[in-house]
């Protein structure tokens, strides 16, 4: 392949590697933060001979809210930046594609769910520049809209179960409805990402 075809091929793998690193991090704190949160509220249950130390377990929901939302960010941070680089013409998506996949080191689940919120086969005539910004907007969009229904269900799993258990402890019937509400915003956000 030509140089100059070869410079943005190299920039999109780096961009991609990059992308699956923060990826992999962002998972490996995830962890990290769970098996503390787990390890702490047993320990300091057994310490305290008490149960109480076991609601720090409700950590859990939103660490696991809080890794979605930001996962979900960092890879349409990486689409938005491989999208311009193909509307500018900079980028050709199907040996980008083919490059990347060869890559012996790149986990397949999570290179092939990236692959997917790109354009699937250019053709061999091209498409038009201002083909390319619709696609690109669409796409973009969709992506947004993933965020924010990840952002939205994140937001219900974290707040369902700490308004029910405030319900309990006070009798709130406010807080009970409260906790349906926010159960039905998860399960919503659930349907429409489904």
């Amino acid at each position: 392949m030509p140089e100059s075809v070869l410079e943005p091929i190299q920039a999109a793998i780096q961009a991609t590697l990059t992308a699956i690193q923060n990826r992999a991090r962002l998972y490996r704190n995830l962890v990290v933060s769970v098996t503390v949160v787990v390890i702490g509220s047993v320990i300091l249950a057994v310490i305290f001979r008490s149960v109480i130390p076991l609601l720090g377990l409700l950590l859990l929901v939103p660490l696991a809210g809080t890794y979605f939302v930001l996962d979900t960010r960092c890879t349409r941070l990486w689409s938005k930046h491989i999208l311009g680089m193909w509307v500018e013409g900079e980028l050709n998506l199907t040996a980008f594609s083919g490059a990347i996949s060869a890559h012996q080191y790149v986990p397949r689940g999570t290179l092939e769910g990236m692959l997917g919120w790109l354009p699937k086969n250019e053709g061999r005539i091209g498409i038009a520049h201002e083909n390319k910004l619709e696609i690109a907007s669409r796409l973009e969009a969709a992506a947004r809209r993933q965020q924010v229904l990840t952002s939205i269900a994140a937001a219900g799993l974290v707040a369902g179960p700490m308004l029910l258990i405030m319900s309990i402890i006070s009798g709130s019937r406010l807080l009970f409805l409260l906790s349906l509400a926010s159960a039905a915003m998860w399960a919503i956000a659930r349907w429409k990402h489904a």
